[in-house]
Formats: C-alpha cells, sequence, structure tokens
C-alpha cells in the first residue's frame, strides 16, 4: 500500500501543512518552562497530558461538534456517496465506530503541542507563545522536524498539524476529502474493506482531536498524539504524575533510537537544534544549567544551541 497516496487522498489538509513546513526548515518549538525544559533533556522523555487537562477549555468539544454538523449536512451525505460507491454501507460502518470512540477520544488521548517554527524567531521565540507559555521561567525547545515524518507505528504515537476552522472551513475540508476517494477510484477501489475503514476512521479521529477555534490560529500548533486504548505500545511509558498539584495519567515518549523498530531522529543530540531561553529574571542561570544538562545528554557543543530572547517582556 502507498502511504504517500494514502495521505494525499485522505488527509490533504495535513500533507499541505506538512509540505509547507518543511519548505519553512520543518523545525518545531516546545515552549514550557525552564524546569520542564531540564527535565526534558535531563530525563530523555517528552510528556504526554491528557486532553481534558489542556488550556483551550474547549479542546476536543470544539471539533466534535464541527465533526457532528458536518455529517448531518452536505459533507456527510457526499462522504457516505463516496464511500459506499466502493463498500456497501460503510459509511455507517465506520460512523458507529466513530460514535462509540467519542468518549475515548476525550477522556484517553494524550498530547503534546508544539508549533511551527521560523529562522525568523530564531533569536526572539514568539511573542505570543512567550505571553502563552511558560510564565516567568519560559524555555523553547527548537527540534529537528524529522521526528514528525517517522513511518512506523512502534511508539504508538502519531504527528499531526491542528487545523483552525469555522464550520464553513471544516465542510470544505470535509468535502475534499470526499472528492479525493471519488474521483480516486483505482486507488480507493484496491484498498480491502477493512483497511478504507480505518483510514476514515482516522480521518473523523484527526478531525475532532487536532481541530481549533481560528482565535488559536497564530500558535501554528503541531500535535503528538497517542491513544493507548486505540494504539499500544512498549516503548511508551505510564505514570501518575502530580502536575501543578493535580495528580493526573501521563504518557512519557522516549527521546531514544530505536532503528530496529524504525524510531530514529529522537535522541537529544539529534532531535534539539536550539534552545531559546525566554524572557525571564535569571537567563544566565538558566542557559548554564541548560548546557549542562545538553552535555550529558551528548551534545558536542550546547553552547552554539542556546540563545537568550531580548524581548524586554516583565511577567508580573
Amino acid at each position: 500500500m502507498d502511504l504517500k497516496q494514502v495521505k494525499e487522498v485522505f488527509f490533504p489538509i495535513a500533507c499541505k501543512a506538512a509540505s509547507l513546513a518543511k519548505q519553512a526548515g520543518n523545525r518545531f518549538a516546545y515552549y514550557t518552562t525552564a524546569e520542564v525544559a531540564y527535565q526534558v533533556i535531563q530525563k530523555k522523555r517528552i510528556w504526554m497530558r491528557s486532553t481534558t487537562t489542556m488550556n483551550d477549555y474547549m479542546e476536543i468539544q470544539y471539533g466534535r461538534d464541527l465533526l457532528l454538523t458536518a455529517i448531518d449536512s452536505g459533507p456527510g451525505k457526499a462522504l457516505k456517496g463516496a464511500l459506499d460507491t466502493y463498500h456497501q454501507d460503510l459509511f455507517e460502518e465506520v460512523w458507529q465506530l466513530v460514535l462509540a470512540w467519542l468518549p475515548g477520544f476525550k477522556f484517553d488521548t494524550f498530547i503534546t503541542c508544539v508549533s511551527e517554527h521560523y529562522a525568523s524567531e530564531d533569536e526572539l521565540g514568539r511573542l505570543s507563545m512567550w505571553r502563552a507559555y511558560g510564565g516567568k521561567t519560559g524555555v523553547a525547545l527548537v527540534i529537528n522536524g524529522a521526528a514528525f515524518d517517522l513511518q512506523t507505528n512502534a511508539l504508538g504515537a502519531y504527528s499531526s498539524p491542528v487545523s483552525y476552522f469555522d464550520q464553513a472551513q471544516f465542510s470544505n475540508a470535509m468535502n475534499e476529502v470526499a472528492a479525493n476517494i471519488a474521483n480516486s477510484k483505482e486507488f480507493v477501489s484496491s484498498l480491502p474493506r477493512d483497511v478504507l475503514k480505518n483510514a476514515m476512521f482516522t480521518v473523523f479521529r484527526f478531525a475532532v482531536l487536532c481541530t481549533k477555534h481560528p482565535g488559536f490560529a497564530e500558535e501554528k500548533e503541531w500535535r503528538i498524539v497517542a491513544s493507548p486504548a486505540l494504539n499500544q505500545s512498549a516503548l511508551l511509558e505510564s505514570e501518575i504524575a502530580v502536575v501543578r498539584g493535580v495528580p493526573q495519567p501521563i504518557q512519557k515518549i522516549p527521546l531514544e533510537n530505536y532503528p530496529d523498530q524504525g524510531v530514529s531522529g529522537l535522541a537529544v543530540p539529534e532531535l534539539i537544534d536550539r534552545v531559546i531561553i525566554g524572557p525571564c529574571e535569571f537567563p544566565h542561570v538558566t542557559a548554564r544549567a541548560l548546557w549542562a544538562a545538553l552535555h550529558q545528554a551528548g551534545v558536542a557543543d550546547p553552547a552554539s544551541l542556546i540563545v537568550e530572547s531580548n524581548i524586554p517582556l516583565r511577567h508580573t
């Protein structure tokens, strides 16, 4: 099966976003606190937290509502017509599966969020992200995007750009998928029913998990998504952690390579391209601590990666 063609037919918006990200340098910034950045490098782990704990209080609900509205209107009819052309009653079979999993999309999904990073932000970072994340001790870990294009199921975690859609834009995107399916007869007809069913289920799943209100568009967010109940992995680590006083389940991505399982580019020396110390009270002290963590993690020249943002932003 041609995975590239699967993506082009079923995930055209994500394909376009990935192409633009590569043109811009294919790097992403993980905005967080200095404490978390230090722990990521030192322990070689990135946490994935439940969608129920994220900043956008309408997380998941927003994408869910857009999807339900689209399915009950023109886009839903277009998708039904396209899918049922290949396999009788396939749309209804997929949709019933989606409805059964909707609660799980919210309560059994773990996410790590990053932002597309541009060369123009290498020295300062992005002001809106400093204001939203990191507080008085902000740090941005700029990571190489090769890790976002791994062709493996070993981690049970998958990357996707976020779409900032209103209802009309969401419906247009669904219509585009329906048109692709209808117009790719030779390819789609070659897919077994179960493969086509899984592809459409994944389309609906990521439409819910990776659609946000247009007001967040400046974040240029990408997500790494894991749902242990759907995709189990021996590499992801499960744990109960206390975050800001709240005990909660988390998943941890090991920043290590597993070449025999198709996992590469995750080791710290390959993954981290740059470290930006955000506007904070003790930038030099923070830089020295992160230098030590990078050195211990095997980075050959940590000083070349670290820059202190000089945005005159005062956190109160």
